[in-house]
């Protein structure tokens, strides 16, 4: 039997290579048995390799898509009370193999650090299972507005969270029905803001910012008509655009001016607030608390901030700033991990 060299297959010591340490557990998942070894030598290359672009993790390839599983919670809600109950039953241990599947597919990853960043923009978009009726949608959320847009723009995530169904059921969106619109004239629906709301307090500027309910007025009516497709529409349960239901007339939001374009004037607002001074700066120092310290250094979130401005607001752009930047790195423990971020 050939030698072996045992050798090389020695943990390093942390204290005598720190940086090691520190990509392991401020960046990623905790060390796994030899993964000290492999990051030895250039942990920051180490980190950089798991932003490339990658494909679904093939578990989470075959599980259900969030269209068809909106169409299922419809079905559900409208059986009668003891068939809805089992079918809700049926849903929440859906809900829990999921959510196996997902923690199972994050726990063996060899990209650590990019199950943190999935984990990192799902918290940011904050759907949540309080509601039973987000049990067969939530998962979906993650693969197909998260993990589908993670090497994208924050304004291909934001634009991806709106349309689907998982957020639309969580912020209790109902019909965006604009109030001078040719449906709005006829029914007097009162105008939907909750999405709106959600996407000026929580998801781009943030409720410190200087807006006003004016402005969540205008940006509902922006978005108006933003609708699901029901089950005898063609593809249900996806997003779909009804312009019966869009507010006419031009828009002002933010100081600037909206003309009547339909469909394009929402996301023609939304890319605005994506790249607006207040978000730039919101997610950059968001990132830099959620990975480096509850206090990060100034220079670090300035550093990640301009790296997302040059870029259009590029995801990855940030991330990778956040690795090359000095600030990333020092000893000094600043930051308590969740246990499922800490996990081997």
């Amino acid at each position: 039997m050939a030698d072996v060299d045992i050798t090389s297959q020695v943990e390093p010591d942390p204290q005598a290579d720190p940086r090691s340490a520190i990509a392991a557990n401020r960046f990623g998942l905790g060390a796994r048995p030899g993964e000290l070894g492999e990051i030895a030598g250039n942990p920051g290359e180490w980190l950089a390799r798991q932003l490339i672009a990658a494909p679904l993790p093939e578990p989470l390839a075959d599980l259900p898509t969030g269209d068809r599983q909106y169409i299922a919670l419809l079905q559900a809600r409208a059986m009668e009370p003891t068939r809805r109950a089992f079918a809700f039953r049926r849903m929440r241990k859906a809900f829990n193999r999921e959510a196996a599947i997902h923690a199972v597919v994050a726990d063996v990853s060899e990209r650590p650090f990019r199950e943190r960043l999935v984990r990192f923009w799902c918290n940011h978009f904050s759907v949540s299972v309080t509601d039973p009726a987000l049990y067969p949608l939530a998962h979906a959320f993650e693969r197909e507005v998260v993990r589908a847009n993670l090497d994208g723009t924050f304004f291909d995530m934001l634009l991806a969270a709106v349309r689907h169904p998982a957020m639309l059921v969580y912020v209790g969106q109902g019909r965006t029905v604009g109030r001078n619109s040719p449906v709005g004239l006829k029914t007097k629906e009162p105008l939907d803001t909750s999405i709106a709301r959600a996407v000026l307090q929580v998801f781009t500027l943030g409720p410190e910012a200087d807006f006003n309910d004016g402005d969540v007025q205008n940006l509902a009516r922006l978005m108006s008509g933003w609708s699901l497709a029901v089950q005898d529409e063609p593809a249900p349960g996806r997003f779909v655009y009804r312009p019966a239901w869009h507010e006419p007339g031009n828009k002002p939001l933010l100081g600037r001016n909206y003309p009547e374009t339909g469909i394009l004037e929402g996301e023609a607002a939304l890319d605005a607030l994506a790249l607006h001074p207040a978000t730039i700066r919101r997610l950059a120092a968001k990132m830099a608390r959620h990975f480096i310290a509850d206090s990060p250094d100034p220079l670090l979130v300035e550093q990640l901030a301009r790296a997302y401005a040059r870029t259009d607001g590029r995801l990855s752009a940030m991330a990778f700033a956040m690795v090359d930047s000095p600030q990333s790195w020092t000893p000094m423990q600043a930051k308590v991990k969740r246990p499922d971020e800490q996990v081997f």
